[in-house]
């Protein structure tokens, strides 16, 4: 169960990411 935890945690990150920078272009920019 150990292996699915650690799959799922950089999954979730991941997507929450992809929402920020969508919702906040001016992040991107700056990059």
């Amino acid at each position: 169960m150990n292996t699915s935890s650690n799959v799922l945690a950089p999954t979730c990150v991941y997507y929450i990411v992809r929402w920020v920078q969508k919702h906040q272009p001016c992040q991107s920019s700056l990059q």
